[in-house]
């Protein structure tokens, strides 16, 4: 069989008796027999149990209690746990734990199976959860009660998430596990059990028997309270971030935290709901500042800001991403962050709110400006105003390193949020004239754009005609004219 070390690096002797490689090898399939060799066999000696023929023997039986495609898996990965949980310590152990493994492999959806036996089945035995027959059994009842969609996830991250916690130390905890699932709204029962009580599990609010039943009864009273549309998206995403961040303290802040979720969503337009609850609001959570108070006034001034420009995508994730930071339209204005890929973005609120700071290379500035120049549709970039000793000059500053900052104005809709009104078809023939015009234009000019798709074309009405331009040069360069780009 080749040199096997231990742990220690103490090469392992042969196990004594006959050669039983080639009889192990006829039980494995034959596209998985090499890798068997090489892995498998290895690792099941590694385990220090085969020392005789009996062992041996043990093991081939346990082989043939299941079928032939978790053979592999089942050596390299199971038996080794089962060995340093001390479960094989008897002959008939072998063939019991090789029989509910099968079994227990059935109820794994197939393209699943393979992860499952290497991270999953070591993670349960090496917590001590797979002892005996009985465990099993429970194990087996507790998979199949739970829609195969969901077993991966259930196995591979709640159960994780629940033994790493210590919140599921026996067999006790377990089934106090399932009947605290059990007392979830049916609709929400995965959801719960997949990302709420690991989220409790991992803040530490699951120490004793009765903390699992408390904490499901909580979530069934607040949940109701949550639009039926919104109670997905709330369970996988607000919620644990509340709990991650400590503010879930007492069995009354589930019904707290549901009806000033839902008070929100009201001051929120429906197409931004998601991207509030997805990603601003667990955000904000994790901060010191967090209070429903403040959540709702940070709301009420992003609505303020899309009175005066549009409720528009951007002035929403604006707003989301600096809750916590936004003052009123009327104070003196200051810079936020905009996340986005590519250059660096600010933009500017308060007085100064529609002001966009753009960091970009010089090629792009050259670009940009040349474009500017030359009358083409594009990002406004601001100029010094009357009576500066740089009045009528771009606003625009060198950086070291070949970086400028510039100032310019907000520009409007992006093109895919413009046509999503649809009344805003009638100017689609149009704003497609006016797309090519900067195309051919830009082309004429020697100005490659480097990503002019819908999203970088603006558009705003003006005494009903559509105005569109061309927006984020952070890519743009020139070139010989009549290269187009």
């Amino acid at each position: 069989m080749g040199r096997v070390v231990n742990k220690s690096g103490e090469v392992l002797p042969e196990p004594r008796g006959i050669d039983y490689e080639p009889l192990c090898i006829q039980l494995i399939p034959p596209g998985e027999r090499e890798g068997y060799r090489q892995h498998a066999l290895p690792a099941l000696r590694q385990t220090g149990l085969l020392k005789g023929p009996d062992d041996w023997k043990s093991y081939l039986g346990s082989l043939r209690q299941m079928p032939s495609e978790h053979r592999a898996a089942y050596t390299r990965f199971s038996v080794p746990a089962l060995a340093r949980a001390g479960a094989l310590s008897r002959p008939d152990d072998w063939s019991a734990h090789a029989k509910c493994y099968g079994e227990g492999m059935d109820a794994i959806p197939e393209e699943h199976r393979f992860e499952y036996a290497c991270l999953a089945m070591p993670m349960l035995m090496d917590a001590g959860l797979l002892r005996n027959t009985g465990d099993w059994r429970y194990y087996r009842g507790s998979l199949e009660a739970i829609p195969a969609r969901h077993r991966r996830n259930y196995v591979l991250n709640t159960m994780s998430a629940l033994i790493r916690s210590g919140a599921v130390k026996t067999m006790e905890d377990w089934r106090n596990y399932d009947e605290s699932r059990e007392l979830a709204p049916l609709d929400q029962r995965e959801n719960f059990s997949e990302h709420v009580l690991p989220a409790l599990a991992l803040a530490g609010k699951i120490k004793k028997t009765g903390d699992w039943k408390a904490h499901a009864r909580g979530y069934l009273e607040g949940i109701v309270l949550v639009p039926p549309e919104r109670r997905t998206i709330y369970t996988w995403h607000a919620l644990p971030a509340l709990i991650a961040a400590g503010r879930l303290k007492g069995g009354g802040d589930w019904m707290v935290h549901a009806i000033n979720y839902s008070e929100s969503l009201r001051l929120i337009p429906e197409e931004h709901r998601t991207e509030y609850t997805e990603r601003a609001l667990p955000a904000y959570a994790a901060g010191d500042a967090f209070s429903w108070e403040d959540v709702s006034e940070q709301l009420r001034i992003i609505g303020d800001y899309a009175k005066k420009f549009g409720n528009l995508f951007f002035i929403w994730k604006t707003g989301f991403d600096n809750l916590g930071k936004l003052r009123e339209p009327e104070t003196e204005g200051r810079h936020l962050k905009f996340g986005k890929s590519g250059s660096q973005l600010h933009v500017l609120d308060g007085q100064m709110s529609g002001i966009i700071i753009r960091t970009i290379t010089e090629t792009a500035y050259k670009a940009w400006e040349k474009a500017a120049e030359a009358g083409i549709p594009c990002e406004e970039i601001l100029r010094y105003p009357r009576g500066h000793n740089k009045a009528g000059a771009y606003r625009m500053k060198r950086l070291g390193e070949g970086r400028f900052i510039v100032a310019c104005l907000f520009g409007g809709q992006s093109l895919p949020e413009f046509f999503l009104n649809p009344e805003n078809g009638k100017y689609a023939l149009e704003v497609d004239k006016q797309k090519e015009d900067i195309r051919k234009a830009m082309a004429a000019k020697g100005i490659i754009h480097g990503h002019a798709d819908d999203e970088n074309h603006v558009v705003k009405v003006v005494d009903g005609r559509p105005e569109v331009r061309l927006i984020d040069f952070d890519e743009a360069q020139t070139t010989t004219p009549g290269a187009g780009g």
